[in-house]
């Protein structure tokens, strides 16, 4: 954790949660809503998602086999450049020590922020910061609850509307192409990695993406 020193509170697995010393009120309460919402959302069925299957087939996974981990930022009220170091830092440290495992993700939460801040600020860092992390082979995704990010199935459907804002990276997936086809960079980031593992269903956005930024796939 040195490494993070004065940029994040801690760094830890979700299933090593019960051995930390208390937490601070504010980040138990929405880590504690996280853990509802991950269990009773993510990881069941929904009828508007579109498809068969839990509304996130990573999550489970990720929580069951030890792969999540969870931080705080340290300061009351982060500015961008504060949360830009720790994400780059994250970053780094996710590559270096995680580039072989797939189902890793780091959550990063605001808890000592007032909601609508914390969702402003994650939606802009999400927007500003993306472009780092496709270059890397990563996502760097928004949850907060007023997104109005849609579904990949269902264009009606908000999955990442979290009872409480944070900022989540993983490794970049196939089914990421409609995340990713807004930009020439990011699709081209895409196809670097996926060219030959475009899933059926999104062979036509990737056709058309192609197409719109003369891209070869």
């Amino acid at each position: 954790m040195e490494r993070f020193d004065g940029l994040l509170r801690y760094l830890v697995r979700a299933d090593q949660l019960p051995l930390m010393p208390p937490l601070p009120d504010a980040d138990r309460a929405a880590l504690s809503a996280f853990a509802r919402w991950a269990r009773e959302f993510l990881c069941a069925p929904h009828p508007e998602v579109g498809r068969a299957g839990p509304v996130c087939p990573f999550v489970a996974p990720s929580l069951a086999g030890g792969h999540m981990w969870l931080t705080a930022t340290a300061a009351p009220r982060p500015d961008d450049a504060l949360l830009d170091r720790a994400l780059a830092r994250l970053r780094d440290w996710f590559v270096d020590d995680f580039d072989d495992d797939p189902l890793k993700t780091v959550l990063v939460f605001f808890p000592e922020l007032e909601t609508a801040a914390a969702s402003e600020l994650v939606e802009r860092t999400q927007r500003r910061r993306l472009a780092d992390f496709v270059d890397q082979g990563l996502m760097l995704g928004q949850f907060y609850p007023s997104c109005d990010a849609p579904g990949l199935w269902n264009p009606r459907f908000r999955p990442l509307r979290s009872p409480v804002p944070l900022v989540g990276m993983r490794h970049m997936v196939p089914t990421d192409l409609p995340f990713l086809v807004g930009e020439a960079r990011f699709f081209a980031g895409y196809l670097a990695l996926f060219r030959a593992h475009v899933p059926p269903q999104l062979q036509e956005m990737a056709k058309a993406a192609a197409t719109r930024f003369n891209i070869a796939l």
